[in-house]
């Protein structure tokens, strides 16, 4: 068995069990779970303008709902890069702690 807690999942990886009929499955439930919204903004979209993602990637394949929120690909995006840019804003913390159930577990030290 593999300790997803301390590998590291490769984009041929991901790629692949993306494929998987349990990922396809889980996103979808994911994706009606959410009412077709976006969990940040609220905007209503088709399915496959919603993203599914992992809040902790390092545990790529546990499909467990808690792990994932669902985004249309604009906020997908930005939640992606908000750390990067956000260490740099002046009350980047409060930002930072209003952001934080998007954010990968590891930055949610603010």
């Amino acid at each position: 068995m593999i300790d997803n807690e301390r590998r590291t999942w490769n984009g041929k990886e991901k790629t692949a069990f993306r494929r998987t009929v349990a990922w396809r499955k889980f996103r979808l439930l994911m994706v009606k779970s959410a009412g077709n919204r976006c969990e940040l903004c609220g905007r209503k979209k088709i399915a496959r303008q919603l993203d599914v993602h992992h809040v902790t990637p390092a545990d790529y394949s546990l499909l467990e709902a808690d792990r994932f929120k669902v985004l249309c690909t604009d906020c997908h995006y930005f939640v992606e890069h908000i750390v990067f840019v956000a260490k740099t804003m002046p009350r980047s913390a409060e930002f930072l702690a209003w952001a934080g159930e998007f954010l990968p577990k590891s930055e949610r030290k603010y």
